[in-house]
């Protein structure tokens, strides 16, 4: 994973996607994003994950 660093610090959106449908989006920090990816793929082995970092807020 690349790191995006914002004003609240490292942030990553995490979805959990059924078909076109995301079931689960969570935005965490980079450890719990490490976390939420690890227990997405063991317990839902088929369904699709995705991590992408969030963009920081416009200046």
């Amino acid at each position: 994973m690349q790191e995006t660093t914002t004003k609240g610090g490292s942030e990553w959106r995490v979805r959990l996607w059924f078909n076109g449908y995301a079931i689960a989006d969570s935005t965490v920090d980079r450890d719990l994003a490490l976390r939420l990816v690890l227990h997405y793929w063991t317990r839902f082995a088929k369904l699709r994950v995705t991590v992408v970092p969030t963009l920081p807020p416009e200046q």
